[in-house]
């Protein structure tokens, strides 16, 4: 019994400045991942009429490429009450992953102080998510992982938005330049590695149906929370109904 519990002890999690450090170091290769949809929020938020000062704020602030490419796709000047909800609505679907991703940690940092887990759940990101998770599943317990590599890659990402938002004042179409394709590549490149069977096609058929229809039927941008919703519904009825 007393070795069992010497064994649980052991394996609780702590939160060290070496686990900080090593967590920035780890998130170094996806540094470079980073670069590009930096670039392309710093040059679309210039073209959207933000001002530099807004721009790093957004960034530093919501910390999310997915999320601030989509709320500049559906940019309104100027704002009204609907627009604000679309952007509410859009950002909050494209980011909910996160809090999926947050959930899988708990087994692991759930015992720590709130002082110390929560302020780290606010930098996660699907790159130190993925550093955190390796990092425990191989064994090791420092929750300072988790906390390093998203305030590292935090660091970086709002450094590389002020160049693209310098570059974004020299460029008359963003669209010469390919970066309105940045969100749609985006996207693409992180539902690829889900893919699990043809079952899968079930959901993003749905949500690409949905989403071409909602487009000629209602004004706006409505038809990406419309194909988010039906995909994720046809999806989850999709894998309960997987053998």
């Amino acid at each position: 019994m007393n070795d069992d519990r010497g064994s649980e002890k052991r394996k609780e999690a702590v939160f060290t400045r070496r686990g900080l450090r090593l967590g920035a170091r780890l998130s170094i290769p996806f540094v470079l991942g980073t670069l590009v949809p930096a670039l392309a929020v710093g040059a679309l938020s210039a073209k959207k009429g933000l001002g530099l000062f807004d721009t790093l704020a957004m960034s530093a602030l919501v910390f999310g490429a997915a999320a601030q490419l989509a709320a500049l796709d559906i940019w309104q000047n100027p704002w009204t009450p609907g627009g604000i909800l679309l952007v509410a609505a859009v950002t909050a679907i494209v980011n909910f992953r996160i809090a999926l991703e947050t959930a899988s940690l708990r087994p692991h940092i759930g015992r720590l102080p709130g002082r110390l887990v929560y302020p780290s759940l606010l930098t996660v990101t699907d790159a130190s998510w993925l550093v955190a998770i390796r990092h425990f599943s191989t064994g090791g317990r420092d929750a300072g992982v988790l906390a390093g590599a998203g305030l590292a890659l935090l660091g970086f990402w709002v450094l590389l938005t002020l160049p693209g938002y310098l570059l974004g004042t020299l460029i008359d179409d963003p669209k010469t330049y390919g970066l309105d394709l940045v969100m749609p590549a985006m996207f693409i490149g992180m539902i690829v590695p889900m893919w699990k069977g043809r079952a899968d096609l079930v959901g993003w058929g749905i949500a690409g149906l949905v989403s071409i229809a909602t487009a000629h039927l209602v004004e706006g941008h409505w038809y990406i929370v419309a194909g988010a919703i039906a995909g994720s519904l046809a999806g989850a009825y999709a894998e309960e109904s997987r053998p």
